[in-house]
């Protein structure tokens, strides 16, 4: 049984997100292929966009430049076209994969290798439709279901820029994320989010903002969004122009860098257990290099992403961080409602001074305001 939605709002803007431009070129462009956050929370929109590009062989359409460049340059004029599936399901991998089938299978398919007006046929609309069996994942795992790697925010950041990002999210800051590579954009967004919980990110959340949406970025409420590098010159420009670049913590994904140091950063009881478990990890080889016995070469079995595990490190920071806070915390109720009330003076006249400055933060955050209302 298939449930129909209303698609969001602009939602083409997503599908070509740096814009749907033609290619002069000799040869036929690369296929693109991407996954894609629409939305947060209940109302988030998952899909995957797949572009190819088609020759424009229909000369009346070609203006006098392109008849020219084509004549004495031997340039042809391709256009982009594609193929698109959306899921109310966080699916990502699995909808990338139903495109990426059907794009092996038609590589012999001259009307899909030519025509922009091509189509897939009823069976191949089953097969990119077809129901996700969540049959297969165990009842208890349904919840902190995945459908997408972490491994590319590690693979991308160094484990001080992860937990320092990890941090800025905490803090309900502004943030931009940068990548040459769509899917990375919306792996890392998402995994960024996911390393929050139990705590949940409610602020505006667009791991792919297309190009034609930038003034997104003035919006003064905390956000994460992703920007590709092909429009980095844009993105500087309006946070210059904005007088915003301060404010806004920017994260090049292709070069590890960070535009803005953390100014409040997290207690060191819970950073540097955080940043050790990681190490461990992630960096066995590293971490134990003066032990004995040495670390001995990992087994293939080893050698893959440990997810799991890193999940549980970022669960247990934040459960080091939040469970202090029930003590404060107080629930007033009658026969038809109730209220809960944090004494905040009391908490706060416990923290060690040099830990003040990140507690104050995190108790104006939304994350700590939705956590201590709905703590059970």
């Amino acid at each position: 049984m298939r449930h129909h939605h209303a698609l969001p709002d602009h939602v083409e803007a997503f599908f070509c997100p740096s814009g749907a431009n033609i290619i002069r070129a000799r040869s036929k462009p690369e296929p693109k292929l991407f996954h894609m956050t629409i939305g947060n929370a209940d109302k988030a929109f998952y899909g995957a966009c797949l572009t190819r590009y088609v020759p424009l062989e229909d000369d009346s359409q070609l203006g006098p430049l392109e008849l020219v460049l084509r004549e004495t340059e031997g340039l042809e004029v391709f256009i982009p076209v594609g193929v698109c599936i959306v899921s109310r399901y966080p699916i990502l991998n699995t909808l990338k994969q139903r495109l990426e089938d059907l794009h092996v299978e038609l590589q012999d398919d001259p009307q899909y290798q030519s025509n922009a007006g091509w189509e897939p046929t009823s069976a191949q609309m089953d097969r990119l439709l077809s129901p996700f069996d969540f049959s297969s994942i165990p009842l208890g795992q349904l919840n902190s279901y995945v459908d997408f790697s972490m491994e590319e925010l590690f693979n991308c950041l160094s484990i001080d820029n992860v937990v320092a990002l990890v941090n800025s999210m905490m803090l309900e800051r502004q943030i931009v994320l940068v990548s040459s590579r769509y899917s990375v954009l919306t792996s890392v967004g998402e995994t960024l989010k996911s390393l929050l919980s139990p705590l949940v990110w409610s602020h505006v959340f667009a791991p792919i903002l297309p190009k034609s949406m930038l003034e997104c970025l003035q919006c003064p409420t905390p956000y994460l969004f992703g920007v590709h590098s092909s429009y980095r010159k844009e993105l500087s420009e309006m946070l210059s122009r904005e007088g915003s670049c301060s404010s806004i913590v920017v994260v090049d994904l292709d070069t590890n860098t960070m535009s803005s140091q953390v100014r409040t950063r997290m207690p060191e009881h819970l950073r540097t257990p955080l940043v050790a478990s990681l190490q461990q990890l992630l960096k066995p080889r590293v971490y134990f290099s003066d032990y004995v016995p040495m670390c001995l070469p990992s087994s293939p079995q080893m050698r893959r992403f440990p997810e799991a595990r890193v999940r549980e490190c970022f669960r247990a920071t934040m459960q080091s961080l939040l469970q202090p806070l029930d003590e404060f915390r107080f629930v007033l109720s009658d026969d038809f409602d109730y209220v809960v009330v944090f004494d905040q003076v009391e908490y706060l006249r416990r923290v060690p001074a040099e830990d003040l400055a990140f507690c104050r933060s995190f108790l104006e955050t939304q994350l700590f305001s939705h956590q201590i209302a709905s703590v059970a």
